[in-house]
């Protein structure tokens, strides 16, 4: 903006300097000769034309100075952006791999994620992972009230661990109350333990998300024994999930 300002200032005075310089030269070509009317009126015109097309030129320069300007803070804006992203989603990984080696006696077949509510929606999405999930496991969606993640969030605010080893279809769709594209993409999930997220900003009842760490083959989750320690681990996660929560339009619920 203040660059901008200077900018206009300068070519302020420039142009004030052109219609300076034009009048001086006017008035001692008058006093030297004694051109006719239609000499007159020829050179007011071109000098008219003149200065009109040097005041365009000077803002079609300033414009594009200001263009140039306004692209370089955009592309240092979205470096900064793409920087602190980084940082942030290196440092949630670590996160989450510390959650696994912890939490399990193998760590390698553990796995822990991140769900964060989308207020607009009403439901969790997968917001950053560490082990091995596949594309559909990555993009499946909980409602608030299913799954064991929706179950914390919305009905307990407590950490569970719970055990799914041999469950059915049937027990899934009604306790847990998920589709068929949901029961089929955590099918292989044997043991979970979600712990809440609050809120960063320390609101009583509010809670921005779950911290799952699951297994495939059980008992792989030693259990709420370690709540502890996944306790420490959402703490850092608060954290680390404040940034996102300062910088978006993020609402978080809030239980009743």
């Amino acid at each position: 903006m203040r660059f901008r300002m200077w900018a206009w200032l300068t070519l302020i005075i420039i142009i004030l300097a052109g219609i300076a310089n034009g009048a001086n030269l006017g008035i001692r070509f008058a006093s030297i000769s004694n051109p006719s009317p239609i000499v007159t009126g020829l050179i007011a015109l071109c000098f008219i034309a003149g200065i009109a097309g040097f005041i365009l030129t000077e803002i079609r320069r300033a414009r594009e100075i200001d263009e140039k300007v306004a692209a370089a803070i955009k592309q240092e804006q979205r470096k900064c952006s793409e920087e602190l992203g980084a940082l942030h989603r290196v440092a949630l990984t670590e996160l989450l791999r510390a959650a696994r080696h912890y939490i399990s006696p193998k760590p390698a077949q553990a796995r822990a994620c991140i769900f964060l509510l989308d207020p607009d929606l009403d439901q969790l999405y997968m917001y950053h992972h560490s082990g091995e999930y596949n594309d559909q496991e990555q993009e499946i969606k909980f409602g608030i009230q299913q799954g064991v993640v929706g179950y914390v969030l919305w009905q307990s605010g407590e950490p569970i661990c719970v055990d799914l080893d041999g469950i059915t279809y049937d027990e899934l769709s009604q306790k847990w109350r998920l589709d068929a594209e949901q029961a089929e993409a955590t099918r292989m999930v044997k043991t979970v333990l979600a712990v809440p997220i609050p809120n960063p900003n320390n609101r009583r009842h509010q809670l921005i998300g779950v911290l799952a760490i699951d297994s495939k083959q059980p008992p792989e989750i030693s259990g709420l024994g370690n709540v502890a320690v996944v306790s420490k681990a959402v703490n850092l996660a608060e954290k680390q999930l404040t940034n996102f929560i300062i910088n978006t339009a993020y609402r978080p619920i809030q239980r009743p």
